[in-house]
C-alpha cells in the first residue's frame, strides 16, 4: 500500500509539467481536406509543427505544442502575418478542458503525418487567339486565315507537397482556317494558402504543329508547318473538395510558324507568320 501511494505521489509531481506543455496556437479551420493539406504544407515551410483536430463541422488546425504560453506568444507573432485569426489555446486551462469535453465527438489532437504528393489529370475548354503578321504583297493572297477560335486541352501532372508541380499538356486550337496541335511540358508553382483557392504560375516548353484548313492561293498546297514553342501560364484552382477542382487558366506561347506564299513562277511573294498564341481555359481537375 505504501509503495502504491508513493508511486501515485511521484506521478502527481509530473502532471503539472505535462499540463504546462499543452499550449497550442489555433491557426485556422477548414471544411476541405485538400485545403487542410495545403495549410499544413505551408506551416511546415514556416518551420511550424502542424497538428489538427477534426470536428463534425470542420478541421481545426493548430501549431504546437509549446512549453508555455510565453513561447506560444513568440510563435504567434510569426503565424499572425499569414493567419490573422490565430490565437493561443492553453489546453491545461479549465476553459479548454470544457471545450474538450464538449467536442468528444472529434478526434484527439494528433501530429500531422508527412504530406503525400499528388497526381492530377484535367480537361478544359477555352478560347485562343494567334498573332498573325503578313509581309510582302498581300494582294497575292486570296484568303486570309482566321486567327481565333475555340481551344481544347488535357493535362496530366504531379504536384509535390511544397507546391512544385510538373505537368504534360496537349491542346488543340481551331480557328476554322488554322488548326494548332501543341504538346508541351510545364513547371509550375502552386501557392498554398488557407483558402480553397490555389493560384499558380509557371512556364513551359514544347512542340507545335500548324495545319492550314484553307489554301491562301488557288491550286497551291497548304503551307503547313511545325515549330518549337515556349511560354508562360498562370491561373487559379478552386478546390470543390479533396477530389475535384475547377481550373481557370491563361497561357501565352511563343512559336515560329512561317508560311511562304509561292506565286505561279515559284517566287515567294508574301509571308504569313504566326509567332504567338494566347489561350484562356476553364476546366476540371481530378486528384488522386
Amino acid at each position: 500500500m505504501n509503495k502504491t501511494i508513493g508511486v501515485f505521489l511521484l506521478l502527481s509531481l509530473f502532471i503539472p509539467l505535462f499540463l504546462g506543455a499543452e499550449s497550442y496556437i489555433m491557426v485556422t479551420s477548414t471544411k476541405n481536406v485538400k485545403t487542410l493539406n495545403k495549410i499544413k504544407a505551408k506551416m511546415k515551410t514556416m518551420g511550424l509543427k502542424p497538428v489538427h483536430k477534426r470536428t463534425k463541422k470542420a478541421y481545426v488546425i493548430y501549431s504546437g505544442p509549446y512549453k508555455d504560453t510565453k513561447e506560444a506568444s513568440i510563435e504567434k507573432r510569426k503565424i499572425s502575418k499569414y493567419f490573422s485569426s490565430a490565437k493561443i489555446i492553453d489546453f491545461s486551462s479549465k476553459a479548454s478542458a470544457t471545450q474538450n469535453r464538449e467536442s468528444k465527438e472529434s478526434t484527439n489532437i494528433e501530429t500531422v503525418a508527412k504530406q503525400k504528393d499528388g497526381l492530377h489529370i484535367g480537361a478544359s475548354v477555352g478560347y485562343a487567339s494567334a498573332k498573325s503578321t503578313i509581309t510582302g504583297d498581300e494582294t497575292k493572297i486570296n484568303i486570309l486565315p482566321d486567327t481565333s477560335g475555340l481551344t481544347y486541352g488535357i493535362n496530366l501532372g504531379y504536384t509535390f507537397s511544397n507546391g512544385v508541380d510538373v505537368s504534360l499538356a496537349y491542346m488543340i486550337a481551331d480557328t476554322n482556317s488554322l488548326t494548332y496541335a501543341n504538346v508541351y511540358g510545364l513547371l509550375n508553382y502552386r501557392y498554398y494558402n488557407s483558402s480553397d483557392f490555389t493560384p499558380y504560375i509557371g512556364f513551359g516548353v514544347g512542340y507545335s504543329s500548324l495545319t492550314w484548313d484553307i489554301k491562301p492561293i488557288t491550286d497551291a498546297s497548304a503551307p503547313d508547318s511545325t515549330s518549337s514553342m515556349y511560354g508562360v501560364q498562370m491561373g487559379v484552382v478552386y478546390n470543390l473538395n479533396e477530389l475535384i477542382g475547377l481550373n481557370l487558366n491563361y497561357n501565352g506561347m511563343m512559336m515560329d510558324h512561317v508560311a511562304n506564299i509561292i506565286d505561279t513562277d515559284e517566287s515567294v511573294v508574301a509571308r504569313i507568320e504566326h509567332s504567338l498564341i494566347h489561350s484562356i481555359f476553364i476546366g476540371v481537375e481530378l486528384y488522386f
